[in-house]
């Protein structure tokens, strides 16, 4: 006996996310799991970026002259 999940997702959900409705329905009728979409997972708020050392001096020497951390440049930079 296999056991089938259906997945509902309201209008604007899918709107917002442009979740591709048939794909979600031919998963869902094939049992494949549907996967979480991005916005809706967890996150830690940590990951590693690997940037040429120069880029890396400059934003240590902006960071120390601001008297913040590294990590304070580097999110407000990204977050522009």
């Amino acid at each position: 006996m296999s056991v089938t999940r259906v997945v509902h997702f309201s209008f604007p959900f899918l709107v917002h996310y442009c979740i591709p409705v048939d794909i979600i329905n031919d998963m869902t009728h094939t049992g494949e799991e549907v996967p979480q979409p991005i916005a809706c997972k967890r996150y830690s708020g940590k990951f590693m970026v690997r940037v040429p050392p120069e880029i890396h001096r400059n934003l240590a020497i902006q960071a120390s002259e601001s008297g913040v951390s590294l990590n304070r440049i580097a999110g407000v930079k990204l977050s522009r």
